[in-house]
C-alpha cells in the first residue's frame, strides 16, 4: 500500500483519486503520510475528514498540527485583503498556501514550486523547521510564478504586493525565499522585491532572457513562450540586477556539479558579493531540490538560510 501513497507524487492529483488513496487499507503511520500528500495538492477538507475519520489528532497528531497551521494560514489571507478557501471539499487550496508559526515569529520562508503541476513543497525539513511561517506558491501553468497566481493576482505587480500584505499580516520582518526549478528564478526576483535577508535556489535559472543563453530559441524552451508573449518585461536577467544593486539578499545556488545547463546559469551569478554556488558533487540531474534532502544536506543549507542577513541596508 505504500506504493498507492506514493503515487500521489504525480501531477495534478485529482480529488478522486486523492480520496481513494486516504480511506484504502492503511496504517495510521501510511494514512498520516497519505494525509499529508493530500495536504499537498491543497486539498484541506478531506484532510480535515479523513483525519476526524480515523481517529482524530491522537492517531495523526502531525496532520492534525499542520491543519491547524493552514486554517490559521487561511485567515491571515482574509486578514490580507486575499480570497480564503470557501470551504468545498472537492476544491482544492489555489495558489498559496500558508502556514503561520502559531507561537509567533518574525521569520517567514515564501517557498516557490517547479513548473505548472507542480504541488506544494509540503517537505518534512520544511515542516519541522522550527519557529518561522511558511508560504507555499504553486505554478498553474508556463508563467514561473510570475503571474496569474489564484488568490494572489494577475499581474506580477498585484503577486508581489500580495505577498507583502501576507507577510505584514504574518508579523514577520525578516523575509526568505526558497525555490526550486523554474520556481528558482520567482524566488531570485520576488527576493529581491521583497527586500529578502536571503534565497536559496536550487537549479532554478537566473536569467529568462534567451539572449543570455548561447543558442536558446523558443523552440528549445517552449516554456518561455507565454511570457515572452504577453509579459516579456519579467524576463529579466536577474544576475545583471543583483551585481549592479547595493541592496539585495544573500543567495545560494546549489546545482547538479555534472549538469551542463544549470551550471551554466548559476555561473552566471559567480563573483557576485553575497552570492554562494553549492554544486551537489558526482549528480548530473536537474532535481537538486530532492537530492539535496537525500543527501541528507538540506537541513544544513535551510539552517544557513535562516541566518542570512542582506547586503547594503544601513
Amino acid at each position: 500500500m505504500k506504493k498507492a501513497v506514493k503515487s500521489l507524487k504525480a501531477h495534478n492529483c485529482t480529488y478522486e483519486r486523492a480520496v481513494e488513496i486516504c480511506e484504502a487499507d492503511l496504517t495510521p503511520e501510511e494514512r498520516e503520510e497519505a494525509i499529508l500528500r493530500v495536504l499537498s495538492y491543497g486539498f484541506l477538507e478531506l484532510a480535515r475528514s479523513v483525519v476526524a475519520g480515523h481517529g482524530g489528532r491522537e492517531v495523526f497528531p502531525r496532520a492534525a498540527a499542520f491543519i491547524d497551521r493552514v486554517d490559521a494560514g487561511e485567515r491571515v489571507l482574509a486578514a490580507a485583503g486575499l480570497e480564503p478557501h470557501g470551504g468545498d471539499p472537492r476544491e482544492p487550496l489555489a495558489g498559496v498556501l500558508v502556514a503561520p508559526c502559531l507561537s509567533g515569529s518574525d521569520r517567514v520562508i515564501v517557498v516557490f514550486a517547479g513548473l505548472a503541476g507542480e504541488k506544494f513543497a509540503l517537505r518534512d525539513d520544511l515542516l519541522d523547521a522550527p519557529d518561522v511561517h511558511l508560504v507555499y506558491l504553486r505554478d498553474y501553468g508556463p508563467k514561473f510564478l510570475l503571474c496569474d497566481i489564484p488568490r494572489l493576482g494577475g499581474s506580477y505587480e498585484a503577486c508581489r504586493d500580495a505577498l507583502a500584505d501576507i507577510v505584514h499580516e504574518l508579523g514577520a520582518s525578516r523575509v526568505f525565499c526558497l525555490g526550486f526549478s523554474a520556481g528558482g528564478y520567482a524566488s531570485l526576483k520576488f527576493g529581491f522585491d521583497l527586500r529578502a535577508e536571503g534565497v536559496l535556489n536550487f537549479s532554478g535559472p537566473t536569467t529568462l532572457s534567451l539572449a543570455d543563453v548561447p543558442g536558446a530559441t523558443l523552440q528549445k524552451f517552449p516554456q518561455i513562450r507565454h511570457l515572452s508573449l504577453n509579459a516579456p518585461h519579467l524576463l529579466a536577467d536577474m544576475a545583471s540586477v543583483y551585481r549592479v544593486s547595493p541592496a539585495r539578499p544573500r543567495v545560494r545556488l546549489v546545482f547538479g556539479d555534472a549538469h551542463k545547463r544549470d551550471r551554466m546559469l548559476a555561473s552566471r551569478m559567480d563573483g557576485i558579493d553575497g552570492v554562494e554556488l553549492m554544486p551537489l558533487e558526482a549528480f548530473d540531474g536537474h532535481r537538486t531540490f530532492p537530492e539535496a534532502i537525500r543527501r541528507g544536506v538540506f537541513s544544513s543549507h535551510l539552517s544557513d538560510l535562516l541566518s542570512f542577513r542582506s547586503l547594503g541596508d544601513g
